[in-house]
């Protein structure tokens, strides 16, 4: 039987991030080989090499960890040059073209097919003819069409086995859907996924209740953009855990603010959730529509925070500054908004927080053309400057704005988010 080790970057593993998909890709393989997944940092990952010894080993990254990854497969090819070395994760499935050397193979979408198809048939000479990889041959990189994977077929990630770290402070969080409707000017979902796939009912269900029964887990995090479109399927959802008698728990979903309607927060609330997060991004109408769409805006924002605080629940959300063409304007108007929330949370009206980010041209989204066109981004560069908690790269920042101004309005929306995050409200 095969060995396969599944690693992440060593600071996403400080974090726990990207485990649960992980831990997902090694349930599904468990049957048909000898799987680990590594959750330490790099001092221990030649430690690992030489103890286990595996045939393949697989590493996910994001754009910002690519550079880490490539340095952890570097450490594989000099402990075990025999090892197949694959990487997954967002930034290889956008762009494949940037594929590194050190791999031997990068999976692109979807991986519990790809990855059954190497552990059984896989070997250098034949990656080229397995769906879902991409392969440098003769100095190109070539991609190889994605299979299709059934949802409702795909086993619940075992966290107890390969992840078991994740669930200590009783809080899980887990996926619903693959993919996304929308088409924002920022995320590279579209790229990854290119259409919204549910998970069946039942297996959402199999999720909750593997949760908190098996993990014995009492807070759970929908951690999908598109868990909150349906008002009907989370009813549907409801109407599962009841008939099998699931809870008591609380839950954590992330929401859209130009989908928000009464029978949506009803639907939540029913559900148990008490904590909604979203990406208000902009407190300007124009920078909405042109990075989410026509659907997006303001009142709607306001709209969200009316019904969070009439539901009672937590609103946690996040701005993001630098835009493609967004004027100084834009970003007064934005912290005006931030000014906004502080002021209702004062006032008993908001509950939760908010923190800002740096516009970032990730691969596969309209951002990156734009950062491509006007030569800020490549192959190769620097992958850390593609880096959200970064203000110093404003890769996209509009020239009518100058660093001055760039850096008093991130030093105004700091101060502003400090200051009411610190706020802690109390009746009476």
């Amino acid at each position: 039987m095969r060995k396969l080790l599944l690693l992440q970057p060593p600071s996403l593993t400080r974090v726990h991030r990207g485990l649960y998909n992980l831990a997902a890709l090694a349930t599904y393989v468990e049957g048909i080989c000898d799987v680990r997944v590594h959750d330490s940092t790099e001092a221990a990952l030649e430690s690992c090499l030489i103890d286990f010894q595996p045939d393949i080993v697989g590493i996910t990254s994001y754009t910002v960890t690519y550079s880490e990854s490539i340095e952890q497969m570097r450490i594989v090819k000099d402990v075990l040059p025999q090892a197949i070395r694959l990487i997954g994760g967002s930034h290889i499935s956008c762009l494949p073209e940037s594929l590194d050397p050190v791999f031997d193979a990068g999976v692109v979408g979807d991986g519990e097919e790809t990855l059954k198809e190497i552990i059984e048939r896989g070997s250098r000479d034949t990656l080229g003819s397995i769906r879902g990889l991409c392969c440098r041959k003769d100095e190109r990189v070539i991609i190889n069409p994605r299979p299709p994977v059934d949802l409702g077929t795909l086993p619940v990630p075992k966290l107890h086995v390969y992840a078991p770290h994740v669930y200590e402070s009783g809080c899980v969080g887990f996926i619903t859907s693959r993919g996304c409707p929308f088409h924002c000017a920022f995320c590279y979902n579209p790229a990854m996924q290119n259409r919204l796939r549910n998970y069946p009912v039942p297996w959402v269900a199999d999720q909750f209740e593997y949760a908190l029964n098996v993990l014995g887990a009492g807070y759970l995090m929908m951690l999908d953009d598109t868990v909150s479109l349906s008002a009907e399927r989370l009813r549907a959802v409801r109407a599962e855990l009841d008939r099998r008698r699931l809870g008591p728990f609380q839950a954590a979903v992330n929401i859209r603010s130009s989908t928000v309607n009464d029978g949506l927060c009803r639907a939540l609330k029913d559900l148990n959730v008490v904590s909604w997060n979203c990406g208000f991004e902009s407190g300007s109408d124009r920078v909405l529509k042109r990075i989410k769409g026509r659907s997006a805006s303001v009142e709607k924002h306001h709209e969200l925070v009316r019904q969070a605080d009439r539901y009672n629940v937590a609103l946690n959300g996040s701005f993001m500054f630098g835009a493609p063409g967004e004027t100084r304007s834009d970003m007064d108007s934005t912290l005006l908004f931030m000014a906004y929330l502080s002021a209702e949370k004062k006032a008993g009206r908001y509950r939760g927080g908010f923190w800002s980010f740096c516009a970032t041209p990730f691969p596969g989204t309209e951002w990156w053309q734009t950062a491509l066109s006007l030569g800020k981004v490549g192959i190769p560069m620097d992958w850390s400057k593609l880096d959200i908690k970064s203000f110093d790269h404003h890769l996209l920042l509009d020239a009518s704005v100058s660093d001055e101004a760039w850096q008093g309005i991130i030093a105004r929306a700091a101060a502003v988010a400090q200051e009411s995050n610190s706020y802690a409200w109390s009746p009476g």
